[in-house]
């Protein structure tokens, strides 16, 4: 098939191969398979694992007002109704910490770090983020890992999230205080 493009007072012919049309589609479509694939399959995935902290938080009778979940292993959440907490560190082994708030007294933020390279041109390496609740009698009641340097290389956000569930905490322990003492 010819086809006529006018240029400048100048006639320009040239041929649309049908075959080259249609190679060219097909190496579109065979490049774009497969991120469509792994799309449906990242998608699925994340549902399951929706479904299952969903599930393992009926099992326990908690309904989750507040949830985090990062790098496809990590979950937390908050039953502010209840003031429970429960923390997955490994979501392929979904083993549950459900820690009472009403036994936390102090919440904190406990980062482990290294400096590396030449004294002067030195920058600080994170291994470890963890929240940790301590009870009344300054007994650690759970260390919640929110990063671990042995298993990422990098930081995606944790040191923003382990400071947001410091203070969610802490906001539930002075509300579940404020309940105590209008009670009492």
């Amino acid at each position: 098939m010819a086809r006529k493009v006018f240029a400048k007072n100048h006639i320009i012919m040239f041929d649309i191969d049908i075959i080259s049309i249609a190679m060219a589609a097909a190496a579109m479509v065979a490049f774009a398979i497969p991120f469509y694939v792994n799309q449906r399959k990242v998608k699925k995935e994340k549902s399951d694992r929706t479904n299952k902290i969903t599930a393992l938080s009926k099992s326990h009778g908690l309904n989750i007002d507040i949830q985090d979940l990062w790098r496809n292993q990590y979950f937390v959440g908050l039953d502010a109704h209840q003031n429970k907490l429960i923390y997955i560190g490994d979501l392929d082994e979904m083993d549950p910490k459900i820690i009472y708030l009403d036994e936390v007294k102090i919440v904190k933020v406990v980062e482990s770090s290294r400096m590396v390279g030449p004294k002067g041109n030195s920058r600080k390496v994170v291994d470890g983020l963890q929240l940790q609740l301590i009870n009344n009698h300054g007994k650690s009641i759970g260390d919640l890992v929110f990063f671990d340097g042995d298993k990422f290389s990098d930081l995606v956000g944790e040191p923003i999230l382990v400071k947001k569930w410091e203070a969610t905490i802490n906001a539930a322990i002075k509300n579940q205080m404020k309940k105590d003492s209008i009670v009492l």
